[in-house]
């Protein structure tokens, strides 16, 4: 059998050898958090999944392979070094750099140094058979590097997600006089998206606490008069002037209301399909989009006051205010799923309407 292809990280090669067959993937559903081993409260996530059948998550700050006790995965061959391997998640896949004298291999492949491994490829070390599961892995698209620079004129990369920058102690990436948790990163079919948690202003226009956006190379965020510029490192060094893969808006939507909310099916072009569940207002915003009362319809840009009396019907006392709000926790209930929020749930411009995102001649179904 063939090995599968993978992009390595760095310029580093995988060493020659026959492949091995890879594990099958697991009997699971890929969409639904009570279902899906790759979706936890509606975060998207990395899992391993030994050939014993265990799964453990892959976190942030990664996961340690080695022979220690204090390793995450204890391995009990004594063929493996005190630390065997590190599995990182990023941008670009879940990142396995080999650190013992024995091989860590890839779908049967000896890894030299580090390499990007994907949803579905198989990590072996001695003691141990892993496989890889990132459903909401976007196929096909090439993620940028991105790169934030910091107002002392240093370039540090993104490369964990989530990734937090601003000024308080349990920032990834502290700039003094920001306030805490300023800026939020998350990874979103391809693309990266932000979350505001403080005063933060985006290429001089104010944000507001609990927004959440979809980044361009060359934003640049500043807070009282210090600003960070978050880039591709690969357009900053002459290696592509392309911007990143635009997510597709969906081709099918179904939006199905459940006791205390509602659960919100996307199809998009690619044959990507993703589920996310929302909250009782949250689902009222998206029913209103889909199903839009006034004469208007699915896709078109519907006005606040359209939305404002069918989400709260006969109560005068909400506003755009409440509808604002509603639509950043709307959009970061997608972010948090992995699905681009820009691609499902657009602001007007000048504010005052919102649309839900739709690729031509797209089936729309509520019920």
């Amino acid at each position: 059998m063939v090995g599968v292809g993978f992009v390595i990280a760095g310029g580093a090669r995988v060493r020659g050898g026959p492949a091995r067959a890879k594990l099958p993937l697991p009997e699971v559903p890929m969409s639904g958090p009570d279902n899906n081993p790759g979706l936890d409260a509606g975060r998207p996530a990395i899992w391993l999944v030994r050939d014993t059948g265990a799964r453990l998550r892959v976190p942030a700050r990664g996961l340690m392979l080695g022979r220690r006790a204090d390793c995450d995965v204890v391995l009990q061959d004594k063929r493996a070094s005190q630390h065997h391997a590190l599995l990182t998640p990023t941008l670009h896949g879940l990142e396995v750099i080999a650190l013992g004298r024995n091989p860590t291999k890839v779908d049967g492949r000896a890894v030299d140094r580090q390499a990007v491994v994907k949803h579905g490829q198989a990590v072996e070390v001695p003691g141990g058979l892993f496989m890889v599961h990132a459903p909401n892995e976007r196929r096909g698209a090439v993620a940028p590097a991105w790169v934030a620079t910091h107002p002392d004129g240093n370039v540090y990369g993104v490369r964990q997600l989530p990734y937090s920058i601003g000024g308080g102690p349990e920032d990834d990436l502290q700039v003094r006089g920001w306030p805490q948790g300023a800026l939020c990163f998350y990874g979103v079919q391809g693309a990266m998206a932000v979350e505001v948690g403080g005063a933060v202003a985006l290429n001089g226009d104010e944000l507001e606490v609990g927004a959440v956006e979809v980044v361009e190379p060359g934003d640049v965020f500043s807070a009282g008069g210090v600003e960070v510029r978050v880039d591709d490192a690969r357009a900053r060094d002459g290696e592509s002037t392309d911007m990143r893969a635009r997510s597709p808006h969906p081709i099918e939507v179904l939006f199905e209301f459940l006791p205390n909310g509602g659960r919100l099916h996307l199809h998009f072009d690619d044959g990507e399909k993703m589920v996310v569940e929302l909250a009782e207002l949250r689902a009222r915003l998206v029913a209103a989009l889909l199903t839009p009362s006034g004469g208007y319809e699915a896709g078109e840009y519907i006005p606040d006051e359209v939305l404002l009396t069918s989400i709260w019907p006969g109560n005068t006392s909400r506003g755009r205010t409440d509808l604002n709000v509603l639509i950043h926790r709307t959009r970061k209930s997608l972010m948090k799923s992995g699905i681009n929020p820009s691609a499902v749930i657009a602001r007007a411009r000048q504010g005052r309407a919102t649309s839900v995102r739709l690729a031509p001649g797209a089936k729309v179904t509520v019920r």
